[in-house]
Order: structure tokens, then sequence, then C-alpha cells
């Protein structure tokens, strides 16, 4: 029989195998809690069956690990083939955002003959815009990917960290160019410019964080989030508002200014 002395020797604490239901389960669960907080959850694929994968891959095992160098070689392949961007989009990139801004313009053009005018429509566009916006990335398996990675990042094997990191980067760098772009346009056609200090690279990365950080809160309130909140519309009546929208409005607000001022 192994004495209780060498059990503590070999990592087996005597207190621990004394305890019993809550005191043994609150023991557990502060302990995991303390060593999480070194690193925080992080993103793990552990559960992909591997057998069931390499069965309908249809190739040997030998040969499945050997191309990608192991399994961890296989899931950091996987994490990258997940989030690697599609032409210009990024993570929080919505066409469909930018077509809704574009058509309250286009619909609107009567109304730009002076400022009051033109702020009027960009309220409009980016009310519609954001809602947009929000709609699309909070449906979007692809944007809660990239998020999920991005705050577990640090959690990450130091290799396996650079690749995904490299990855986020280019999405990242691809979403900000793109839409920075679509704001130097938009800006010049509704008399607006940018203010000392700012450019429209921050705007777009201050815009979408709070569109994004709105759509976050959702999955843990959403009766709050998505209240409409009634707020002066294009033609001065009350009408409904996202929070996101009224989010990124300030951030216009925040960081552009009108050129007649």
């Amino acid at each position: 029989m192994i004495s209780d002395e060498h059990r503590e020797e070999w990592g087996q604490p005597v207190s621990t195998r004394r305890l019993k239901g809550a005191d043994l389960r609150e023991r557990v669960l502060g302990t995991a809690e303390s060593l999480l907080s070194e690193t925080g959850l992080t993103v793990s694929l552990d559960h992909l069956n591997m057998e069931e994968l390499i069965r309908r891959v249809g190739v040997p095992r030998t040969s499945t690990f050997n191309e990608f160098g192991g399994k961890e070689g296989l899931i950091t392949a996987l994490i990258l083939k997940m989030i690697r961007p599609d032409e210009s989009q990024g993570a929080a990139f919505s066409p469909a955002t930018i077509e809704v801004a574009q058509r309250v313009v286009s619909e609107n053009q009567y109304r730009l003959i002076d400022q009051s005018g033109c702020d009027a429509v960009l309220r409009e566009a980016i009310r519609q815009g954001a809602k947009q916006n929000y709609d699309d990335i909070t449906s979007s398996a692809y944007w809660k990917t990239y998020m999920a990675l991005s705050v577990s990042l640090p959690g990450l094997p130091v290799e396996r960290r650079n690749q995904v990191l490299e990855m986020l980067r280019l999405v990242e760098g691809r979403f900000i160019e793109t839409m920075s772009s679509f704001y130097d346009t938009l800006l010049v056609v509704l008399r607006r410019r940018v203010r000392d200090g700012f450019n429209t690279q921050q705007i777009a990365a201050a815009g979408s964080a709070v569109v994004e950080g709105i759509a976050e809160r959702r999955f843990v309130n959403p009766e709050l989030v998505d209240t409409p909140v009634w707020q002066v519309g294009l033609d001065g009546e009350l009408v409904e508002w996202h929070l996101a929208s009224i989010g990124f409005l300030s951030v216009i607000e925040g960081m552009t200014e009108p050129i007649d001022e």
C-alpha cells in the first residue's frame, strides 16, 4: 500500500483527497479559476474528432499529421483558414452597410444644398447604415470566430499566437483600409472634414469598435441593446434609432466637423 507521505510527494496532497462535496467542489473551481486568471479562457479545437476527420478525408493518419507537422499544426492551419479574409473583407466588413449609406445619400441629393441638409442626410445614413452593420455582424459566424480568437490570443502558445496574430492583423488592415477610403469619399459629399489630430483610419477603428462592442453586449443583454431609441429623423420627426447607430453617430460627430464652420 502507498503511504500518505508518498502520495503527497507524487503531487497528490492528502488534504485534497479528504475533501468532499461542496468543499471539494469549491477547492477545484477556485484552483482552476486561479490558473485561468494567468491567461484567460482560450479558443480550442481540441474537441475536433481527429479519427472522424481522417476517416472522411480517406488518407492514413500518418500522412495527415505529417503534412501539418502534428495535431497542433493542423489546428493552427484550420484557425488560419477560418479567419482568412476574402478579397478586401475584414471581420466587421459588410458590403450591405456601404450600399445602404450610399443609397441614403443618392436618394437625398436634393437636400445637399446646405450644411443643415448635409447633416440631416449624414444622420440618416448612419441611422440605417450602422444598424445594417450591426445586423450583419451579429449573424456572422466569421465575425464570431474573429472576435473569439482576438480576445483569447494571449492564451495561445507562442508559435501559434504569432501566426494567428499575423492573420488577424491582415484582416484588420484590409477592413480599415476599405472603410477609410469609403469615409474619405462620403465626408466630401456631405461637406465634412476630419478634425485636427484624427484621420479616417481612426474613425474606421473607433466606429467599428463601438458597433462590435454593442453587438457583443447583445449576447448578454439583448433587451437593453435592441430596444429602440426614439430620436429625430431625416425630416425632423421622431424615428427609431438602434443603440449601435447612436454610438456610431457619436464617433462621427466627435471626430469630424462641418466644413462650413
